[in-house]
């Protein structure tokens, strides 16, 4: 009768530690079930830097000079100390032309502020996207670099660059604010604005 009632004693301390022990496994097991889930679901990142990556082609160099050129503007880039990869992409409509320059270094920090800031994020799969989700428009605007048009621009979006004439075309330069100094937009800008007509 004795030991029957030193069980019953413990009875009360013990039911709640166990149901204790039981909720602290249940959102232990949770919380990381939510991190792992979280590091390999990033179907949508990846599919974001492929688009990227599809927007532009790479801009044929010279071997022997190093120069960099854009046949379908006749625009030539003279090499540089930087060697970046020059990556660009070409439009014609209604008689004008743009061509948008970037380069494959700016593109791998504009990429890897947004896996960063996906990777970064805590606790659940929303708070991840919603951070990388914040970070596409910078992305964006690198993925844009420097816009060369034909004709001036007056959207407040754009920051004036430089300009340069060619043969039969003046070309209008812009970078917008989206894409920082500290994204490395600047070393690209003053790759490109040594360009000439060939």
């Amino acid at each position: 009768m004795k030991h029957n009632h030193k069980r019953k004693h413990y009875l009360p301390i013990i039911i709640p530690l166990f149901a204790l022990l039981i909720l602290g496994q249940l959102a232990a097991n949770y919380y990381f079930y939510k991190q792992t889930h979280r590091v390999h679901d990033n179907t949508v990142i990846n599919l974001i830097s492929q688009a990227v990556d599809g927007l532009h082609k790479p801009a044929p160099v010279e071997p022997t000079t190093g120069d960099t050129y854009i046949p379908e503007a006749r625009l030539l880039i003279p090499a540089s100390q930087d060697g970046q990869q020059i990556l660009y992409s070409y439009t014609s409509y209604d008689g004008k032309r743009e061509v948008s320059i970037t380069g494959q270094r700016l593109m791998g920090v504009a990429k890897s502020k947004l896996w960063s800031s996906y990777s970064n994020a805590t606790y659940d799969q929303a708070d991840a996207f919603q951070a990388a989700f914040n970070v596409v428009p910078a992305l964006q605007a690198c993925s844009r670099g420097i816009q060369l048009f034909t004709q001036e621009q007056t959207d407040k979006n754009y920051r004036k660059e430089f300009t340069v004439t060619s043969k039969d075309t003046t070309w209008h330069a812009y970078t917008e604010p989206g894409c920082s100094k500290a994204m490395g937009v600047t070393t690209l800008v003053d790759q490109v604005k040594t360009m000439r007509s060939y």
